[in-house]
């Protein structure tokens, strides 16, 4: 039963899914499209962004009470559950697990886990008719009557009355519902194209001539000059590279440097082995260009781009007994398997 919700569960962090970066047409879905580790300037925005996360909790804990109760009716009653969200809706667990998965997409907001969510939708609501098919086999008029006082997953019938409305010409009945979610689909795809359009506008970076600079985090006592002037430094050590554009992101503490590596491929046990230094500030450089595609990057804003293959290359930071403040490479640990993954904008 919950081997769908498994499967987008881990997709997050699967390697199985950077083959995707491979190919310039599929490399989208591997990008953020809201903040992930970065705090949007708008409060407004940051709450929008931030209140789905709830929703996980609220799920997982209604679908355990639900499971529980189920179990109970099935082994001790042996009838029809009834009860708690059972009296509105005929598949609470899975109403439960559709809010958890929703939640659960702003927690790694990724494209890839926003279409596998609408995935286990599918095939949640592919489980549910084959239970009631089984369910109307072994309880018969019982259940019957249950199922036609009672919606199948949104309380009010509301969800099948749209369906009803919008889908009613289509000949067979039993597909209405997939197609439902697959149009669903495509308006929660081009919803998360504008929220990332939305999260770009928010997020604090600075063009400079050569570099992008992304504040995922904003450092106390260290002026954005001082910043720039380090990034500038470090770019000087480096000679240019045709079609790529420097990236560089700005962190404040170790749990967001942490959290950055993780998400550019390095793996938890090699950070476990690894000891993060402890700072002032950290600068994490990488570099950004379109891929196997032969296009030339030409200005830094071209690296907020869905298209944009973004590699990390080092970590720099400030030791906090620094007197100078500047910048110092941190090595990073070995057999990490760093370079297959993108880094994030977000």
């Amino acid at each position: 039963m919950a081997s769908p919700f498994a499967a987008y569960f881990y997709s997050a962090y699967s390697p199985v899914l950077t083959w995707t970066e491979s190919h310039s047409f599929l490399v989208w879905l591997t990008e953020f499209f809201a903040p992930h580790l970065s705090t949007p300037n708008s409060a407004w925005f940051a709450v929008l962004v931030k209140f789905p996360r709830y929703l996980a909790i609220i799920g997982i804990a209604s679908f355990l009470v639900h499971a529980a109760y189920l179990y109970w009716t099935k082994f001790a009653r042996k009838g029809v559950a009834t009860a708690l969200l059972y009296r509105y809706v005929r598949h609470p667990q899975y109403l439960s697990f559709a809010v958890a998965g929703f939640g659960l997409v702003f927690y790694w907001p990724r494209f890839t886990n926003l279409l596998l969510l609408f995935v286990m939708l599918i095939g949640y609501y592919a489980l549910a008719r084959s239970e009631e098919q089984r369910m109307d086999n072994q309880l018969g008029e019982q259940y019957l009557t249950y199922k036609r006082s009672t919606p199948m997953f949104i309380p009010g019938g509301l969800g099948g009355k749209m369906v009803d409305a919008t889908l009613g010409s289509l000949p067979w009945t039993s597909i209405r519902g997939y197609v439902a979610l697959t149009i669903l689909l495509a308006g929660a795809l081009a919803g998360g194209f504008l929220l990332r359009s939305a999260s770009i506008r928010n997020l604090h970076y600075v063009a400079m001539p050569k570099a992008l600079l992304v504040f995922l985090q904003e450092p106390a006592d260290v002026s954005q000059a001082t910043i720039e002037n380090e990034a500038g430094r470090v770019l000087a050590t480096h000679s240019d590279r045709m079609g790529s554009v420097p990236v560089f992101y700005v962190l404040s503490s170790k749990r967001g440097l942490h959290h950055l590596l993780l998400d550019s491929g390095i793996t938890r046990d090699a950070l476990r082995r690894a000891s993060l230094p402890d700072a002032s500030w950290y600068l994490v450089e990488a570099s950004a260009s379109y891929g196997a595609s032969s296009t030339i990057m030409r200005s830094p804003e071209e690296a907020l781009r869905v298209s944009a293959v973004r590699k990390l290359k080092q970590v720099y930071y400030v030791p906090r007994s620094s007197l100078d403040g500047r910048v110092v490479p941190y090595e990073l640990p070995e057999n990490s398997s760093y370079s297959h993954a993108r880094m994030p904008i977000l």
